[in-house]
């Protein structure tokens, strides 16, 4: 029995060697795949679009850094332009005063007793004398209001010690509008050591005055609103001064009563 049945065993499959094998072939290759619940498909689903989330907001944090980045070197290259232009009309100012003033009000003026007789001696030299003659609308007025100008644009810089300098300079040349600079050098003595009565130099000591805090400063040095915008431009300072001078001299208040 045992022969007859491997006998048929060789038989059929030696008939059949194709169907054999292509049985083998099926299941040697046919994968199985795992069941998937469909609460599962929910769970992948939901993986996928926080996935998405995630990247659409990394893109969006990527996008906004890189404005604020852009926006901060915009305003860094406004602020740089800003500050050397008014370097340049600084230095451009200095141009119209007398030789020596630059080197006199930033190294030898000082803010004390005797700055008033410091600047009295300065302006009484013979080089420098001319320019404290010819009242609000002439030499002296132009001198006034260039140092206003100078002051106002050390202040914008935060050069609080140079802004003073200058209103102070400029508020004595104020005063020469009104007080010839040889009243104002029988004042100071002929050594420049006389105590001053500020009560007859009135424009010297509201300059002086305001020099309390840089806010008093800064009002002081722009007067009336409309000349805010002739006083940044270096080349219309003499006209600044022709204008402003008037007005804090009283004389426009005269013209229009």
């Amino acid at each position: 029995t045992q022969r007859s049945y491997r006998a048929f065993r060789y038989q059929r499959n030696k008939q059949s060697p194709a169907r054999h094998c292509n049985i083998r072939y099926q299941y040697t290759l046919s994968p199985v795949l795992p069941s998937i619940h469909p609460s599962h498909r929910h769970t992948m689903a939901r993986g996928g679009n926080a996935n998405r989330t995630r990247t659409a907001s990394g893109n969006n944090k990527n996008k906004n850094a890189a404005s604020s980045a852009s926006s901060s070197l915009k305003a860094a290259h406004d602020e740089a332009f800003l500050i050397r232009n008014i370097h340049e009309q600084i230095e451009k100012q200095w141009e119209y005063m007398p030789p020596g003033t630059k080197p006199f009000l930033l190294q030898t003026l000082t803010l004390d007793f005797f700055g008033f007789s410091k600047l009295a001696k300065f302006w009484s030299q013979p080089g420098t004398i001319e320019h404290t003659r010819g009242g609000i609308t002439g030499m002296v007025g132009s001198m006034c209001g260039i140092s206003w100008s100078i002051a106002l644009n050390y202040l914008k810089l935060g050069q609080i010690s140079k802004a003073s300098l200058l209103t102070v300079n400029g508020a004595f040349l104020h005063q020469c509008t009104h007080t010839s600079i040889e009243v104002i050098l029988e004042m100071c003595g002929p050594n420049f050591d006389q105590l001053i009565d500020y009560l007859k130099l009135p424009l010297f000591a509201q300059g002086f005055d305001s020099l309390r805090t840089p806010e008093a400063t800064e009002k002081y040095l722009r007067g009336p609103l409309k000349y805010q915008n002739m006083i940044s431009f270096p080349d219309k300072a003499l006209e600044y001064v022709d204008n402003i001078g008037d007005d804090w001299s009283g004389i426009s208040s005269a013209k229009s009563r």
